[in-house]
C-alpha cells in the first residue's frame, strides 16, 4: 500500500497543507490571515495513517503527539521546515519553506522513497510539483499542466464558479461583478439603496474571509452616515478589495447553511458527505453531520453538485469538490461557492473512520475549528476539564470529544462524536462550558474565532 506526504493539503502519502494558497489564490498571506493558516494546519494530523506523513508550518507539540497517538495507536510522522519566519508581516508559502531547508528535502524524501509516498496538497497549485521534483515524488491530483494553466485556480474561484452554475442550471445569487474601488463603491451604493443589506465576496479569497456585510444596523450602530466612509473602515485592507473582481449581491437571510462533498477520481464522481456549516458572521467555524435536511430538500443538492462534479472531471480535476448552498427562508436552494480543495468536512470524517469503524455511519458528528479560549491554555489543563465533565473521547462508550486543532493563540478545534442528537449537544454545551471557563468575563459571551 502506498502511503501519502500530506502537504497541509489532503489525500494519501504525505500531506501538505498549504492552507494559505487555498485562501489566497493570488498574492502573499500575511497579519492575521497568515496566523489562521498556521493555527488550523495541525488539524491534518487526523488523516494520516500508520504509513503516512505530515508537513506543517511549525512542529507539533510533544502533549499533542502523545494525545494523538494515544487516539490512534501510532506517533504521526509530521515534518517542519526550520528556519520559517512565523512573523506576522513575513509572507506565508510552506512550500518555500521546505525547498530552503536542504536537510528537510532529504529526510523528506528518504522516508518517501521507503514508503512509496505520493505528494497530497490542500490544494493544487504550481509550487507543489517544483516541491515533488525536489524530493523526487509524484504528486497526486490534477495534472501539472492543467494546474498551470490555471483550471484548478479557476475552480476555487466565485465569479468562475457563478458563470458555471448558470450554464449548468444551478440557482446562484443575483449578483453583480465589479473591480477596482470605484466600480465598488458605484454598485454597493446602488444595491444599498434597493435592499439596505448587501453582501460583499471577494473572488479569490476562501476560508471564510473575503466577505463582507454592508447592513443599515451596522452604520448605525457605529453611527456612520456616509456610506463611502463606512465601506473604507469596513473593507479592509483596502488592497484586497480593489485588486480583484468582487461580486455585489442583496445579503440572502437562510434557514442554515448545508454543504455537499464529492470525491472525484478516474472519471468517477462519489457522494461523500452532506453536512450543515456553522458560520459566525458568515464566516466558517465547522460543521455538523449528517445534515438532518429531509429527502426533498437533499436530494436536489446532491444532484446538481454531482452535476458540478461531473464538469470538474471534464477539465481533468481530481480530487475532492464540494458545493456551499444556502436554504433560504423560502425553501429555495442557491449555490455561493465550490471548494475543489480539502476543507473543514475531511478531518471530521477521517477522526470518524479512525474511531467508529463500522459504526461511522451510524454517528453524529459537530465540528468546531475556532473555539475561543484563553491564550495560553494549555492541551493538557483542557484534556483535564474534558476528562472531569465525562465528554473525552471515550473508545468503550464510543463517542465523545476529539480534540482536533490544540489550544494556541486564543483559539483551539474539536470534533464531537455520538450516537444520539441529544448527546452530542452535551458534548459540545461542554466544550463550550470549558472555553468560558478559560476566559475572562469579559470575554467569555464570543465564543468563536475566525474559522478556517
Amino acid at each position: 500500500m502506498n502511503g501519502s506526504l500530506f502537504l497541509s493539503n489532503y489525500e494519501d502519502g504525505i500531506f501538505v497543507p498549504n492552507i494559505e494558497s487555498a485562501i489566497l489564490t493570488k498574492g502573499a498571506a500575511t497579519g492575521d490571515l497568515k496566523r489562521k493558516c498556521i493555527n488550523v494546519a495541525p488539524r491534518a494530523v487526523h488523516y494520516l495513517r500508520p504509513r503516512d506523513g505530515l508537513v506543517l508550518y511549525a512542529p507539533i507539540t510533544d502533549a499533542f503527539r502523545g494525545y494523538v497517538e494515544d487516539l490512534y495507536g501510532f506517533s504521526p510522522k509530521v515534518f517542519a521546515p526550520r528556519n520559517i519566519d512565523l512573523s506576522p508581516e513575513a509572507p506565508l508559502s510552506i512550500v518555500r519553506a521546505v525547498l530552503e531547508d536542504g536537510k528537510l528535502v532529504n529526510d523528506i524524501s528518504e522516508f518517501g522513497r521507503t514508503h512509496d509516498w505520493v505528494v497530497t496538497p490542500f490544494i493544487a497549485h504550481p509550487e507543489i510539483f517544483e516541491l515533488g521534483r525536489a524530493l523526487g515524488l509524484p504528486v497526486g491530483g490534477m495534472i501539472e499542466s492543467r494546474v498551470r494553466r490555471g483550471d484548478a485556480a479557476r475552480l476555487n474561484d466565485k465569479v468562475v464558479f457563478q458563470r458555471t452554475c448558470r450554464d449548468l442550471g444551478i440557482p446562484v445569487p443575483d449578483s453583480i461583478v465589479v473591480e477596482g474601488w470605484d466600480e465598488l463603491s458605484t454598485a454597493v451604493r446602488d444595491a444599498y439603496r434597493r435592499h439596505h443589506d448587501v453582501m460583499l465576496r471577494q473572488s479569490r479569497t476562501n476560508g471564510g474571509l473575503g466577505t463582507a456585510r454592508v447592513a443599515v444596523k451596522d452604520m448605525h450602530r457605529r453611527n456612520i452616515q456616509r456610506l463611502e466612509t463606512y465601506l473604507e473602515e469596513l473593507l479592509v485592507p483596502r488592497d484586497g478589495w480593489e485588486n480583484q473582481p468582487i461580486l455585489v449581491e442583496p445579503y440572502l437571510e437562510k434557514r442554515c447553511s448545508p454543504s455537499t462533498l464529492f470525491f472525484v477520481h478516474d472519471g468517477r464522481a462519489r457522494l461523500v458527505s452532506h453536512t450543515i456549516q456553522m458560520l459566525d458572521e458568515d464566516a466558517y467555524v465547522g460543521c455538523r453531520n449528517p445534515s438532518g435536511l429531509p429527502d426533498d430538500v437533499l436530494d436536489p443538492m446532491i444532484e446538481m453538485t454531482h452535476r458540478y462534479a461531473e464538469h470538474t472531471i471534464a477539465l481533468g480535476f481530481e480530487g475532492f469538490v464540494g458545493i456551499d448552498w444556502g436554504l433560504l427562508e423560502d425553501g429555495h436552494v442557491v449555490a455561493f461557492e465550490s471548494n475543489a480543495r480539502y476543507g473543514g468536512q475531511n478531518h471530521v470524517l477521517a477522526v470518524a473512520r479512525r474511531l467508529c469503524h463500522d459504526r461511522v455511519n451510524a454517528v453524529r458528528l459537530q465540528s468546531c475549528d475556532a473555539l475561543k479560549v484563553r491564550d495560553g491554555l494549555a492541551l493538557e489543563e483542557t484534556l483535564h476539564a474534558m476528562k472531569k465533565r465525562g465528554i473525552a473521547w471515550d473508545a468503550r462508550r464510543g463517542d465523545g470529544v476529539v480534540i482536533s486543532i490544540p489550544p494556541a493563540g486564543g483559539s483551539m478545534g474539536y470534533v464531537a462524536v455520538a450516537e444520539t442528537a441529544a448527546r452530542l449537544r452535551e458534548l459540545a454545551n461542554g466544550m463550550s462550558a470549558i472555553a468560558c471557563d478559560s476566559l475572562s468575563v469579559a470575554d467569555a459571551p464570543r465564543l468563536h474565532a475566525s474559522g478556517a
